[in-house]
């Protein structure tokens, strides 16, 4: 059982299997380090931060199998980022979780989206997909440059704020977690290559959504309107575009379809043949 202590020996565990002492392997070492989080995090949450970065060190400094890192993440700006730079592979509801969830504008709130969530999803994803498409091909910078800045390394400490010790200078290594944050270590020093722009709610997202919900209701009829700020000509025809094709393929989705079963065409010919010979009667002299 783990009975709650002095934080001084909780850290001075710790730091033991940071550097590996008491365990056959770095795989060992990780897999002590995690099960003690989860069982000590549950009784002292002041560890769960510390830990959750250091873990993250440790598989990278290790060089350990990156799917290690699948039960560390923070479900926060980074795996948002990651889901709108990767949107191609990702559904209307991924894609509207990612950029609500960074939107400075709250659109589960929003009465229209409450009473057509799925509409508004669909719309949003295609939205997103002709601006990234458009900001492609007109501009030098991409969609999500727009909204997150770019990519850039900035120097990184291992195991900030734990008592590490390197035994030797580490080699020359890039350890590429995902399309938006990569480590590299040159000549022992190391460095991160990310994001480094504010990771709060974006107000440029916010716009985004807004005028999203602003336009479909517009073309909706909703009964209850909004106010948004000035919207470009280009961002308007291309959501009212988006909104008005999304209602007419739900149109056409909703008429009945009319199968024709070409295997019985011969069958309606000979059937039709038939008939027509019955009818026909000879002329009298």
């Amino acid at each position: 059982t783990i009975a709650k202590t002095s934080l001084s020996f909780v850290f001075v565990y710790i730091y033991e299997l940071l550097n590996q002492i008491g365990v056959q392997s770095a795989e060992e070492g990780f897999y002590a380090l995690k099960n003690f989080w989860e069982a000590y995090g549950e009784v002292d949450a002041k560890i769960n931060n510390y830990v959750r970065l250091w873990l993250n060190d440790y598989v990278v400094y290790n060089n350990l199998n990156k799917s290690l890192l699948d039960d560390l993440s923070y479900g926060d700006f980074n795996d948002a980022a990651l889901v709108l730079l990767n949107y191609k592979s990702h559904n209307p509801g991924d894609a509207f979780e990612a950029l609500n969830f960074l939107s400075s504008y709250d659109m589960k709130n929003s009465r229209f989206y409450k009473q057509y969530p799925d509409d508004v999803k669909d719309v949003l994803y295609c939205v997103f997909f002709k601006l990234s498409g458009y900001y492609d091909k007109k501009n030098k910078k991409s969609l999500c440059e727009k909204f997150f800045g770019k990519i850039y390394p900035n120097p990184y400490s291992m195991f900030k704020s734990a008592v590490f010790c390197h035994p030797k200078k580490h080699e020359d290594v890039m350890y590429e977690i995902n399309d938006i944050c990569k480590y590299t270590c040159q000549n022992g020093v190391w460095s991160c290559e990310r994001f480094y722009c504010y990771k709060g709610k974006i107000q440029k997202i916010g716009a985004l959504l807004k005028t999203v919900d602003f336009l479909m209701r517009r073309e909706y009829g909703f009964k209850s309107t909004m106010k948004t700020t000035e919207i470009t000509k280009i961002l308007q025809d291309i959501i009212v575009t988006e909104i008005e094709k999304y209602r007419e393929d739900k149109r056409k989705a909703t008429l009945p379809k009319i199968e024709i079963d070409v295997t019985k065409l011969q069958d309606i010919r000979d059937s039709s043949f038939e008939t027509q010979n019955k009818l026909i009667i000879e002329d009298p002299e």
